[in-house]
C-alpha cells in the first residue's frame, strides 16, 4: 500500500514557461527495467521451438481451460475508435503506446486510487500478474509476439492449452501467458503463484465478458465514455487535482484529474523550487499515457503513472501537466504545487 499520500492540489500558480522534454513511445526491450523488478516478470524472450527462455524459464506442464472472450468480436474497425476512447477515459486501465503497440494495461485500487507499475506487472510476495488490451499488432521480435510460452487462441475459441513454466530466478512460481485475438482487439494474461490455481486469471476472465459489452455500447461520442461501462467515480466534475504518492522500491506513484482537449499524449513534469526540472526523463517517460477526453470541459478523466528517483527526503515541488494532441504541437495544461514525500 503506499505511503504518505500527499497533496491533492487544485491549479496552481502560473510558472515560467520552458520547453519540456517530450517523450518518446515507451521500448523496453530485453534488458530489466529500472522502473520495476523482474522477480516475478520474464520477458518471455524466446525461439519457436524453444522453451529455455535462454535459461529464464522452463516448461513443466500443460493443460486446457475454458473461456468465453467472444466479447472481443464487439470491437471492429467501425467503432474501434470509440472503443479506445472509453478504455481511456476509464480509470481501470491505463493506455500506453509500449513496445511498438497500443496496449492498454489493467489497475487496481489502492485505497481510492486506481495504480499500474510502469510494466503493468503486479507483484506481491509469491505472486504477479498482468492483464492488458491490445488495439495494434506487436513489432516483429516483441516477446508477446514470438515466445511459444503465450498460449494463444482465437476470441471464438472456447478453450486455449496453456503452457505451465516455472520461472529459474523463483523456481517455487509457476507461471502461465495467454493471449486471445479479436478482429480488432486481442487480450493478454500473464500470472505467477505457487500453486497453478490461476486465481487472478480466472477473476480477470469473469470480469472481461460484462465489461467489453458495457463499454462497446453506442454514443460514446456524446461523453467520450460509455456511461454504463464506467465504474463509479471514473469520471469526475470540477477543477483539476495532482497527487503523488511513495510507492514501492524508490519510486513515486503520479495520479491526476485532468481535462484534455482531445486524443494525443499527456505526461507530467516535476520543477524543484527553483522551477527547474527534476528527474524529467524519469517522470515524462513513467507518467506517458493516452488519457481519455470528452466534449465537457468540467469533465476530468485519470491519469496515473509511476517512475523511479534518488532516495531523498520531502520536498516542495510543481506539477506540470503536458498534452500534445495528435498532429498538434505540445502544450502545458496545468501547473499544480505539490510535497514530494520521502522516498
Amino acid at each position: 500500500m503506499f505511503a504518505h499520500i500527499v497533496v491533492i492540489a487544485a491549479l496552481a500558480r502560473d510558472v515560467p514557461f520552458k520547453p519540456p522534454i517530450i517523450p518518446t513511445p515507451v521500448d523496453p526491450g530485453q534488458q530489466a527495467s529500472p522502473y520495476e523488478s523482474r522477480l516475478a516478470t520474464p520477458d518471455l524472450k524466446g525461439s519457436e521451438g524453444s522453451f529455455d527462455l535462454e535459461g529464464l524459464s522452463y516448461v513443466k506442464t500443460r493443460f486446457t481451460i475454458g473461456a468465453d472472450l467472444s466479447g472481443l468480436n464487439n470491437v471492429t474497425s467501425d467503432n474501434s475508435d470509440a472503443f479506445l476512447q472509453h478504455v481511456a477515459a476509464d480509470p481501470r486501465w491505463r493506455l500506453v503506446a509500449w513496445d511498438g503497440a497500443i496496449v492498454a494495461f489493467k489497475r487496481t485500487t489502492q485505497g481510492e486510487i486506481w495504480t499500474v507499475p510502469f510494466r503493468g506487472y503486479h507483484e506481491a510476495k509469491n505472486t504477479a500478474w498482468r492483464a492488458a488490451l491490445r488495439f495494434s499488432p506487436w513489432k516483429p521480435g516483441a516477446p508477446w509476439h514470438n515466445s511459444p510460452l503465450v498460449s494463444q487462441a482465437s476470441s471464438m475459441d472456447k478453450k486455449i492449452k496453456i503452457s505451465v513454466f516455472t520461472l529459474e530466478q523463483r523456481p517455487d512460481l509457476q507461471a502461465v501467458a495467454m493471449s486471445w485475438q479479436g478482429p480488432v482487439v486481442t487480450y493478454e494474461l500473464y500470472e505467477a503463484a505457487r500453486e497453478v490455481e490461476l486465481t487472478q486469471t480466472v477473476n480477470e476472465l469473469s470480469k472481461l465478458p460484462g465489461f467489453m459489452t458495457l463499454a462497446t455500447l453506442p454514443g460514446i461520442e456524446k461523453t467520450g465514455y460509455s456511461k454504463p461501462g464506467m465504474p463509479k467515480n471514473g469520471v469526475k466534475e470540477g477543477e483539476p487535482t495532482v497527487g503523488i504518492a511513495a510507492a514501492a522500491n524508490g519510486q513515486l506513484d503520479l495520479h491526476a484529474w485532468i481535462h484534455v482537449p482531445g486524443r494525443g499524449v499527456t505526461w507530467a513534469r516535476i520543477l524543484d523550487t527553483e522551477l527547474a526540472p527534476w528527474e524529467e526523463a524519469a517522470v515524462a517517460t513513467g507518467t506517458r499515457e493516452i488519457v481519455g477526453w470528452g466534449p465537457k470541459e468540467d469533465s476530468l478523466f485519470f491519469m496515473q503513472g509511476r517512475f523511479p528517483v534518488p532516495a531523498g527526503k520531502h520536498m516542495s515541488a510543481t506539477v506540470e501537466i503536458w498534452h500534445q494532441p495528435d498532429g498538434g504541437e505540445p502544450a502545458r495544461i496545468g501547473a499544480f504545487p505539490v510535497t514530494i514525500p520521502d522516498r
